[in-house]
């Protein structure tokens, strides 16, 4: 597994051959110049089109509001560390498919409307340590960050072809990794993928908090 930042930033220079390598994501250098650029984006990405069980959170929902509106009973803040929600679920164990619910937002941030009385969601979360990244994952985000520095960096467009397809084979490796995910929702997934038939429906649980 990678050790930091720095690290996965290096794997996506090695792979495009620029003989540079970087001490400090926040140095002045135009390689980590680049990485800073890409490297939440390309993050927020990949945890956003499965549900990966080891940046699987549960939390229970703050509660902002009482009838909204028309449709529905509560409003609840969305935690701000979350890139997608998987599921809204009431308290005490439940394991079915999610309840109903709808995304809104306001000045303070996101918003969850539902019927779910002391709702907990279920969600992918962004603040995860690079020490639980899983192998491929790793690998899939290195290549996905050297798919986007390529251009910039080495000014090749051949490095920077090569780089985009395996950003894709590796992504789908470290989704097949994972069991294909949890409770893929096509509607996230990036058409590269979806059209090579990568997304599954395997269903179990990963860590709380």
């Amino acid at each position: 597994m990678a050790t930091s930042v720095e690290t996965i930033c290096n794997m996506a220079l090695l792979h495009l051959g620029t003989g540079a390598a970087i001490d400090d994501i926040n140095e002045a250098s135009s390689e980590a110049s680049a990485c800073r650029v890409y490297y939440d984006q390309c993050l927020d990405e990949l945890l956003a089109i499965a549900d990966w069980p080891w940046a699987t959170k549960y939390v229970s929902l703050g509660l902002v509001a009482e009838e909204p509106n028309g449709e529905w009973d509560f409003e609840y803040r969305i935690p701000v560390d979350s890139i997608t929600v998987r599921r809204i679920i009431p308290a005490g164990g439940y394991t079915g498919a999610s309840l109903p619910f709808e995304r809104s937002l306001d000045a303070s941030g996101g918003l969850i409307w539902t019927d779910v009385a002391d709702a907990v969601m279920e969600y992918t979360a962004r603040a995860v340590n690079v020490a639980y990244f899983p192998p491929l994952f790793t690998a899939a985000l290195a290549w996905k960050i050297a798919e986007n520095i390529a251009e910039p960096i080495s000014a090749n467009s051949d490095r920077a072809a090569y780089a985009r397809q395996m950003a894709e084979r590796s992504t789908i490796a470290a989704l097949g990794a994972d069991g294909n995910a949890t409770r893929q929702k096509d509607s996230l997934v990036p058409a590269w993928i979806a059209v090579r038939g990568s997304t599954g429906d395997a269903d179990y649980r990963g860590w709380r908090e």
